[in-house]
């Protein structure tokens, strides 16, 4: 099976899950978005959404990882593996469409045969909003995750690190992370007390769903059509369901 097959098949089986959910009438599913339950994205969110800096304007993304064994990396498990999360934050943060993507990368390593292992995206978000993405998933220096909201009239960031700096023999050091789940452990158990604890209450999941998924994997199926053939692509995405817009969600388990 090709990539391009694989992404399709991918796509397919999600607008399936959410047929079924809307057949059903409710939400079972919730998704692995960390990044929605991290403090530091959280507070980030929620400065923007304030409006004490103004209107949003732009986003702009980092991810990197330390390096990915060569026999896995693909340019399309950059996107498929990696960028996702990156689509998923400029969804959530302007609570708004992935309209048009354009993705540029490259390999800097011979082991890799030719897969972009460093990809930059270009978006426009909701008819107006700018949004940028860096993955690169063999920095080697360590694992950092990091964006900025520039608005209207002022900026919110996710800070670098959250490690002491220490002063030592004529330099500065600051830990930095190699390890995904180090990094968002915190995360990592918050989402999963918040779909647990809907379970246990009767509740439908909160969290990010399997509307959140399927349109992550449309714009992820674009970049890949972009990365081919080196031009922007647009990103349509169905109206989204009722069900999944805070609609008709008085149904319990």
């Amino acid at each position: 099976m090709k990539e391009d097959q694989v992404v399709n098949t991918e796509e397919s089986a999600g607008i399936e899950q959410v047929s079924a959910e809307v057949e059903l009438g409710r939400k079972l599913v919730q998704l692995g978005f960390m990044r929605r339950f991290d403090k530091q994205h959280l507070a980030v969110k929620e400065a923007v959404d304030s409006g004490s800096i103004g209107s949003p304007l732009l986003f702009k993304g980092w991810h990197r990882n330390p390096h990915i064994m060569s026999s896995m990396a693909t340019s399309e498990s950059v996107v498929l593996d990696s960028m996702i999360h990156d689509l998923d934050s400029v969804r959530w943060m302007f609570g708004s469409e992935i309209d048009e993507v354009y993705t540029r990368g490259m390999s800097t390593r011979p082991d890799l045969e030719g897969a972009h292992d460093l990809q930059l995206t270009q978006m426009s978000v909701g008819g107006g909003l700018l949004a940028t993405a860096e993955v690169y998933v063999t920095a080697e220096y360590g694992y950092e995750v990091g964006l900025e909201v520039v608005c209207e009239s002022g900026t919110a960031q996710v800070a670098p690190f959250d490690e002491a700096v220490v002063r030592r023999d004529a330099m500065q050091y600051q830990r930095i992370h190699t390890d995904p789940f180090a990094r968002f452990q915190p995360a990592f158990v918050a989402e999963m007390e918040r779909w647990t604890g809907a379970i246990r209450n009767g509740e439908q999941p909160d969290g990010p769903d399997s509307w959140d998924g399927y349109a992550a994997l449309v714009a992820a199926e674009s970049c890949l059509a972009s990365l081919r053939s080196g031009s922007p692509q647009s990103v349509t995405v169905p109206q989204r369901p009722a069900l999944y817009r805070g609609e008709g969600l008085g149904v319990v388990w």
